[in-house]
């Protein structure tokens, strides 16, 4: 147990690193413009996955623990069945993203390729993970985020010719295509020779759309809400705002990736557990070293990253950086405010406080883009990281607020 739990953090530092450095390496090759779509790619595809997954894996993962392992097949039958035929509305619709220029019309078969590849490859990882075979989904998830990265660094640094987005993206694909391999191998002693034996239970499938639904609404609000500074940027300015932007982002979010990570996949387990099992003294203590966790880690990462921006900057060498470092310490306001909510957010979770989490989200959503219509015209990147750290603060306050109401339960 040890042992998976310190090769899972080893992976997931392992990628995280990978991250940073392929941020440095495209900040230092390539054009702000590059790095803008970049960003708007991957913000594109994150949000397509929700929008076609719409969250139907947490009823699925239910359902598959209640039954028989010979009967997983089924209900993994009915789940991509699911998937496929929401790719039928969905892969048409999102055309959408290119008729507006969110994107280039030129990168629309990258954006395809990458999204339905990338889309198979999660919902395995999550059966894995459902399945109990968290070993295999931590290295299928290696080699989908990690592993494919430091070789095209490698890449982008020894052969200019190379210094493209088809590049990255081209080793994005082949490590999705691994961890779908290594998935897929996992899965095999299943008893696959059975799977059309049932129809796909369409009931079945309408039941778990409904339950979903309102998980689907709060994540995709989450989401757009984090991302949302970036569309207006595009829209009322270029991918140059937007590059410079992602940069600070990425950089600044590397403190509550490693939060979320290393203190909160761990604790958060046993936050559940002991909350369940009506163990208070022990739900209390876990939660206690979450709030320390996350406090430590945010003073010690921001101090980290502060000390390390300028340096980083002077090794990337592009004045557009330097003129705009105020975009960074508003990021990890935004970043800070963001891993702090985590506290407020998991004290509501483990009670089964969807409503207040859901709701919470929406108006933050909703202040969030209002914001972004007043500033960023008006402001740019600077109007566009407060609009953000509004929204941040509005779910921060409203979760807490409820949580303190009901720390009692």
């Amino acid at each position: 147990m040890v042992k998976n739990s310190l090769t899972n953090l080893i992976l997931r530092g392992i990628s995280l690193v990978s991250k940073f450095f392929l941020m440095f390496v495209m900040a230092r090759l390539l054009s702000p413009e590059e790095l803008g779509i970049w960003g708007l790619m991957n913000l594109s595809i994150s949000i397509s996955i929700i929008l076609v997954g719409l969250d139907f894996y947490h009823f699925n993962a239910r359902e598959i623990l209640a039954v028989e392992s010979s009967q997983y097949v089924y209900y993994i039958k009915d789940q991509f069945v699911l998937h496929l035929s929401s790719y039928l509305f969905f892969l048409p619709l999102l055309s959408i993203l290119f008729i507006v220029e969110i994107l280039p019309w030129k990168y629309m078969l990258w954006f395809y390729l990458i999204f339905v590849f990338e889309h198979f490859s999660e919902e395995l990882n999550r059966i894995l993970v459902v399945l109990s075979k968290s070993a295999v989904a931590n290295l299928s998830l290696f080699f989908r985020t990690g592993f494919w990265v430091y070789i095209i660094i490698y890449f982008l640094i020894e052969e200019p010719d190379l210094r493209e987005l088809p590049t990255i993206w081209f080793g994005w694909v082949i490590g999705i295509i691994l961890s779908i391999i290594l998935a897929c191998y996992a899965l095999r002693k299943l008893p696959w020779n059975i799977i059309f034996e049932k129809s796909v239970d369409w009931g079945r499938i309408k039941k778990g759309i409904s339950i979903s639904l309102p998980l689907l609404v709060a994540t995709l609000a989450f989401v757009t809400m984090q991302h949302l500074d970036r569309i207006f940027l595009k829209i009322y300015y270029s991918e140059a705002e937007v590059g410079v932007f992602t940069f600070f982002f990425n950089i600044a979010n590397v403190a509550q990736v490693a939060i979320f990570t290393g203190v909160i996949m761990i604790i958060y387990p046993k936050l559940i557990e002991s909350f369940q099992k009506k163990d208070f003294d022990q739900y209390k203590l876990s939660m206690r070293k979450m709030m320390k966790g996350i406090v430590l880690g945010l003073v010690i990462l921001i101090i980290g990253e502060l000390i390390s921006i300028k340096p980083v900057l002077k090794l990337v060498n592009k004045e557009i950086f330097n003129d705009n470092l105020n975009i960074f310490y508003l990021m990890l306001v935004n970043t800070s405010l963001l891993a702090i909510s985590y506290i407020p957010h998991y004290s509501l979770f483990v009670r089964k406080m969807d409503f207040s989490i859901i709701f919470s989200t929406l108006v933050a959503l909703v202040v969030a883009v209002i914001a972004n219509f007043i500033l960023v015209p008006a402001y740019g990147m600077v109007g566009a990281a407060f609009s953000t750290m509004t929204g941040f603060a509005v779910i921060l306050i409203l979760k807490s607020i409820n949580a303190f109401r009901h720390r009692r339960i």
